[in-house]
């Protein structure tokens, strides 16, 4: 393990519930319940993916109106604040103190997430790869491919922390090693991570062991 590559939300900060109740409110507005099973499991796909997901479910329009649900949204996750998980600033500070560079990697905008970075975390992340940074979002490879290729690193070299399938999918697909963090989904939905931690506090534990012993990261 030479650089590790963060998702965003749900990873990096805690926010996912926030997510679901903004789908969640403007779909009741179309007079669709959605339950929390339903949504956490696209998790790591951008807006326009997940809207596409939700309108095979429950039909919702054509296109414009997607567009529409995508621009309600995300006006819903502004003004909230911004949260972490506990643990996390502990391992931020552990890979500085080894030098190990680090990534976002995520489905989300641009915009939006480097608003995050440059007010809450300045100068934590080497490098950022969003949805406005690729033709392909997860669960495609691209993502992690070219947070690796920002770090200067072969994707094997690259640990990635994801909390959905979508992006697991995508770590493996590049070649990536990658361990889970139950932020938002119980271990059996991401048993096809290399490591599935329960909190940041036992990535830390894991990570301390792995950089001291420079021990191989997957199973």
């Amino acid at each position: 393990m030479r650089g590790l590559l963060f998702d965003f939300d749900g990873v990096t900060v805690d926010s996912m519930q926030l997510h679901y109740e903004g789908w969640r409110a403007v779909l009741a507005s179309y007079g669709h319940t959605l339950r929390p099973e339903d949504f956490f499991i696209y998790e790591g796909a951008g807006v326009p993916q997940i809207a596409r997901y939700l309108n095979e479910k429950f039909h919702l329009g054509d296109e414009a109106v997607l567009r529409e649900i995508g621009r309600r949204v995300r006006a819903h996750y502004k003004g909230h604040p911004v949260r972490f998980f506990d643990g996390f600033h502990k391992v931020i500070q552990l890979l500085k103190d080894h030098g190990l560079p680090r990534a976002v990697v995520t489905g989300g905008s641009r915009e939006r997430v480097m608003r995050t970075l440059v007010e809450h975390l300045n100068g934590v992340f080497d490098a950022v790869v969003t949805l406005d940074d690729v033709r392909r979002s997860k669960p495609h490879p691209e993502p992690f491919l070219k947070g690796a290729e920002k770090l200067g690193l072969p994707p094997e070299a690259c640990l990635v922390l994801e909390n959905a399938p979508l992006g697991i999918q995508a770590a493996r697909a590049a070649g990536c090693p990658v361990w889970a963090i139950q932020t938002t989904l119980p271990a059996h939905a991401l048993q096809e991570a290399d490591f599935v931690a329960r909190d940041f506090h036992e990535i830390y534990e894991r990570l301390q062991h792995l950089i001291l012993s420079g021990g191989k990261v997957r199973k």
